[in-house]
């Protein structure tokens, strides 16, 4: 196989976009992830527990139920809101999730960068892919959709709990991007590419979302 196109030392797959990028954001891409990334042997207390919080279901589950209990404290809650609207309200919610997921997945197939920790390419099934992170790219959706197309509809429970909890909603952005270049997950473009990606979809989702309660007989 040709230098060129060898995907463990251009950290692409063949014919990827990724090859197109300027060579100095490579080297800089690169750099910043080894200069931030924990080693995978480091198994001290803190590298674990930021580990289980953002890739195990118990730790993602704490994180959510944070973000609840955040919500709760800055948003008066409707009285006794209707099954059908919490039915619908969970529907476009389960909805969103999942092509924001699939989207991202299909995002990664088209780019085809390999993850950092990649050492071994078999061309007959994918390996694992980095740009743009899902982590990411799911967390500007959830983040950005639950604050700017429902948060908007409630009565605040003080004058400044909409920007309180706008800025909780950016730290945990934040939090989550910079955990997947400690544990080594992902390079630091793949991040900033998975928030504008996730964002850019948040607003494509909300607006077709509009559009069909607009035209809804």
């Amino acid at each position: 196989m040709d230098a060129a196109n060898d995907p463990l030392k251009t950290r692409c797959l063949p014919d990827s976009p990724c090859l197109h990028f300027p060579k100095g954001l490579i080297e800089w891409d690169t750099r910043t992830r080894e200069a931030w990334h924990i080693s995978p042997d480091d198994h001290r207390w803190g590298v674990e527990a930021l580990r289980w919080l953002v890739e195990r279901p118990l730790g993602i589950a704490l994180l959510s139920l944070l973000a609840i209990f955040v919500f709760w404290r800055c948003f008066r809650i409707p009285q006794s809101p209707r099954f059908q609207k919490v039915a619908q309200w969970l529907a476009i919610f389960v909805v969103g999730i999942a092509l924001s997921d699939r989207v991202s997945v299909g995002l990664k197939i088209l780019f085809g960068r390999l993850k950092p920790h990649v050492t071994y390419y078999n061309p007959r099934i994918y390996p694992a892919l980095s740009f743009p992170s899902s982590h990411a790219f799911n967390t500007a959706f959830l983040c950005a959709f639950f604050f700017f197309f429902e948060c908007m509809k409630l009565e605040e429970r003080s004058p400044n709990s909409r920007r309180y909890f706008g800025i909780f909603l950016a730290l945990i952005m934040v939090f989550i991007s910079l955990s997947r270049l400690l544990l080594g997950e992902h390079y630091p473009i793949d991040v900033v590419a998975g928030t504008i990606f996730g964002l850019c979809f948040t607003s494509i989702y909300s607006a077709l979302l509009r559009r069909f309660r607009s035209t809804k007989p």
